[in-house]
């Protein structure tokens, strides 16, 4: 595998590039793209990470600074000012590869026989700007995982999830394009992978240097969740795509055609009809249904806090009794399938 992650960190990209660089998947770049802060904002957040876990080696590729058509929707409020708890650090973007991002997507496409595998984390802008640039480009890439969309509620409206709301064409281009491998991995798992408040203590007491960045950044977003659901913790979105391309047994899927809403009051919203149940519709993606959370935590803390198992995952009763702030689709599809 050769891993592009393209992304708007955002303390949950900050944590899901710290789980790919800790467990050694093989990143070639970063591509950084306007959504949870502006890109200038997410070119030098991707830098810091990099900084933190010891490896400013990776090339980063600053991209889209507003959606394919209109203006720049507002920014993400839960991940702080600066989009990692105010431990952003603009003068770290001097650091920034001269290649735009759609350029290094479209080069890391074409330069060899091995595969490629895209997990797209932000706002999907440029990537759908590569397919527009170049119709084969879809046809390069092995795997594309998105975390993006909901089978029910959304995060930003009722009807829609912030990176598809971001830039509902750009999501609608990449569904039509025919990539032939597309895991999406929506609100409906990511909501069932909370970062809870004895876990976040455990790591601060780990030591080390990303222990302490993960422990100061995640502060607001544990603040974020509280006002905005009334509960401590906060989801684990964007590392659970990476922990699916390191055990592909921590997710469980569904066949799906999945449309993308472009206009009226839903915009944003993504339509997923099973075709298990709905036989005229083709698949183009596979939906996350379903999530083995302990196996989940287990991958990340080993790979980001390796300490011989003092850091521990959430406890299962922890977890049962934790409120979601969502809804809880996933029995409906499956009743569906």
């Amino acid at each position: 595998m050769r891993l592009l992650i393209d992304c708007d960190p955002g303390i949950d990209d900050a944590l899901a590039i710290l789980l790919a660089l800790g467990a050694d998947l093989p990143v070639e770049a970063i591509t950084t793209v306007a959504g949870n802060v502006i890109v200038e904002q997410s070119t030098s957040n991707a830098l810091t990470v990099l900084d933190i876990a010891g490896r400013l080696d990776i090339p980063v590729h600053e991209g889209a600074r507003s959606p394919l058509f209109g203006s720049l929707p507002e920014t993400s409020s839960s991940h702080g000012i600066d989009g990692l708890g105010g431990r952003g650090a603009m003068p770290l973007r001097t650091g920034a590869s001269t290649t735009s991002a759609v350029d290094a997507l479209l080069q890391a496409s074409g330069k060899s026989a091995e595969p490629v595998t895209i997990a797209a984390i932000g706002p999907l802008t440029n990537i759908a700007q590569a397919v527009l640039a170049d119709p084969e480009f879809a046809s390069r890439i092995e795997h594309l995982v998105i975390m993006g969309g909901a089978i029910g509620a959304g995060n930003v409206t009722p009807a829609a999830e912030f990176n598809f709301w971001h830039d509902p064409h750009a999501a609608d281009v990449i569904l039509r394009a025919g990539f032939a491998r597309v895991d999406i991995v929506g609100l409906d798992v990511t909501g069932q992978v909370f970062l809870d408040a004895e876990t976040r203590e455990r790591i601060r007491y780990r030591g080390t240097r990303a222990s302490e960045f993960v422990y100061e950044m995640t502060r607001d977003y544990f603040d974020a969740y509280w006002h905005s659901h009334g509960v401590v913790g906060a989801e684990m979105c964007d590392p659970l795509v990476i922990a699916h391309l390191l055990d592909d047994q921590v997710l469980t899927f569904a066949d799906a055609f999945v449309e993308v809403e472009t206009t009226g009051e839903s915009v944003g919203r993504s339509n997923v009809w099973p075709v298990a149940r709905y036989a005229g519709k083709e698949a183009n993606a596979r939906v996350a249904v379903g999530v083995d959370t302990a196996a989940f935590f287990r991958i990340f803390l080993e790979a980001v806090f390796p300490d011989g198992g003092r850091v521990s995952s959430p406890s299962s009763a922890g977890r049962d009794e934790r409120p979601s702030p969502g809804s809880d689709p996933t029995t409906r599809l499956r009743a569906a399938l």
